[in-house]
């Protein structure tokens, strides 16, 4: 057996788990050999491995094995109790350090009492210069063996960090009594003697990646930046150091295959007679299954990995499109450490052209809340994700972005903008029957919504109000203001009658908005719901 050196290459990232390629050589003769990748993670995935290689030599065989070993632990131990010395010994010299100048600020201090007592009593031979310089040495004196005692203090503060974390690794491997390691054993021949490349291909359980965003918005360019991040983690027990990283949005744990439907009987139910009393329990039809992930579909999710031997010239990933799934290449290379702490990941920054409009429901919020929109206009899908939002510079708010396709348009909220002032007016409601003779009572209720704009520029707002739906044929009710027919640019009303004015409201002007609407009802019964 051989045992080749090999580095990870390249690793692809999905929801649930990642496929890792090694790659490494070796200078062989004509012969049949045994090479061995040792120290592999243990959550490999066995019907994944995949080993290819140059063609000077034919691969017959491929195993996968956990060898049981004795390991000399103490040179890595002592390693750690040296270490774990060093530090202690540091942390009792700064203890020394700080007695020392404990000692020498009540020296100062006690100096300084017995002096200036002395010097009360001899108020006549004081010189205010010698006084003065007096009071600066000892404040001077005293301020430096303070700082002294602060930066001791810091010192030790980190001293015992380091610390805490050694006594954590000793007592980690005292703890670990696993003393195993997974390999794969790759049985080859050379027909033609020379250096062999070799990789391997395993898929590793645990990682995962998730999108991130960074929304900039300039209002006075009417912009927006987008930096799209991913935050990749990963525990597998391996780094993957300077890596060719790709980001696959594959859904490969739900499987290659579509589950199907088993009939579904149903018949009618005949009660038992009650002396019989031993029958078994009833046996339904199971649902279907989910089908497992075939080793078909694992190969067809990994099509388009390969050996990446090209420089990446654009600061941003590439795009690589499936008939199911886009692979994001990350620019340049990446380091995922073994921590299982999200590591920021850009995959683009863009900039985009932004409509911007104000919108307001003044019944719920009297606030003009800002809102942009944007068109997808890249090649990548922006998938669901946390945003940090910020408008000219100033962070403003938190949000989740849904799944946008290119060429989609979507709306980012940017917080309320006060500049806009709404003010919101219940003006009266009023009672009247319809003749003596009447059956029917009538309710009017008139509001007043005051929209004024104090910014420098002409801006365009969306006011929605509502009036209610009757769920009775003998409840009318009429909307008697603003005048509607059908819906035009600047009035529109839904069938959930939502009443939406689109208002251009030129720069320190107001305007106002009238809503009125009557409720007609039999005389004698009572309406639920009506509020002011």
């Amino acid at each position: 057996m051989k045992q080749i050196k090999s580095t990870i290459d390249s690793v692809t990232v999905y929801k649930d788990r990642a496929q890792v390629i090694r790659i490494g050589e070796i200078e062989l003769g004509l012969d049949e050999h045994i090479l061995v990748f040792d120290n592999l993670p243990k959550s490999i995935e066995r019907k994944s491995i995949q080993v290819n290689g140059s063609s000077n030599a034919i691969l017959k065989n491929i195993k996968y094995d956990t060898v049981y070993y004795e390991e000399d632990t103490d040179a890595k131990l002592n390693e750690l109790k040296k270490v774990k010395l060093d530090i202690e010994d540091s942390i009792y010299k700064l203890d020394i350090k700080a007695e020392i100048a404990s000692k020498e600020q009540i020296f100062v201090e006690n100096i300084s009492f017995f002096t200036t007592n002395k010097t009360k009593k001899n108020t006549n031979e004081l010189d205010p210069d010698k006084w003065n310089q007096m009071i600066l040495f000892y404040t001077k004196k005293l301020e430096n063996i303070s700082n002294k005692l602060i930066k001791i203090k810091l010192e030790k503060r980190e001293l015992n960090k380091k610390l805490a974390k050694t006594i954590s690794e000793i007592n980690q491997f005292n703890n670990n009594t696993s003393k195993s390691k997974n390999q794969v054993q790759v049985t080859v021949e050379i027909v033609k003697q020379g250096l062999l490349d070799i990789n391997l291909t395993y898929i590793v359980y645990g990682p995962q990646w998730y999108s991130l965003y960074d929304l900039r918005v300039l209002s006075h360019k009417k912009t927006m930046s987008v930096a799209y991040n991913a935050m990749v983690k990963q525990y597998t027990g391996e780094d993957w150091t300077n890596v060719k990283l790709k980001l696959s949005t594959a859904q490969v744990q739900i499987g290659g295959n579509q589950a199907e439907l088993n009939p579904w009987y149903i018949d009618k139910y005949i009660e038992q007679e009650k002396e019989y009393r031993t029958l078994s329990p009833p046996v339904f039809k199971k649902r279907a299954k989910k089908k497992e992930l075939t080793k078909s579909a694992i190969a067809e999710s990994f099509d388009n990995i390969s050996r990446l031997k090209t420089d990446m010239a654009k600061p941003k990933a590439k795009v690589e499109t499936g008939t199911t799934a886009v692979v994001f290449v990350v620019a340049g290379k990446s380091t995922i450490n073994n921590n299982n702490k999200p590591t920021k990941v850009n995959i683009f920054n863009n900039n985009f052209e932004a409509e911007f409009i104000y919108s307001s429901v003044p019944k719920l919020s009297q606030y003009a809340y800002l809102k942009t929109k944007i068109k997808n206009n890249t090649e990548f899908s922006f998938l669901p994700g946390e945003t940090s939002i910020f408008l000219d510079n100033h962070f403003v708010a938190n949000s989740k972005l849904k799944l946008v396709a290119p060429s989609e348009e979507f709306w980012t909220f940017l917080g309320v903008d006060e500049s806009i002032k709404i003010e919101y007016k219940f003006l009266k409601k009023y009672q009247k029957d319809e003749g003596i003779f009447s059956k029917k009572t009538k309710m009017l209720f008139e509001y007043l919504i005051k929209i004024k704009n104090n910014k420098k520029t002409k801006e365009k707002i969306i006011i929605t109000d509502q009036i209610p739906i009757s769920q009775n044929d003998d409840i009318k009710v009429t909307l008697i203001s603003p005048k509607y027919k059908e819906d035009t640019d600047t009035l529109k009303i839904s069938e959930l009658k939502y009443i939406e004015w689109n208002i251009n409201i030129e720069k320190a002007k107001e305007i106002e908005l009238d809503l009125k609407y009557s409720i007609e009802y039999p005389k004698d019964d009572t309406i639920t719901g009506i509020d002011s």
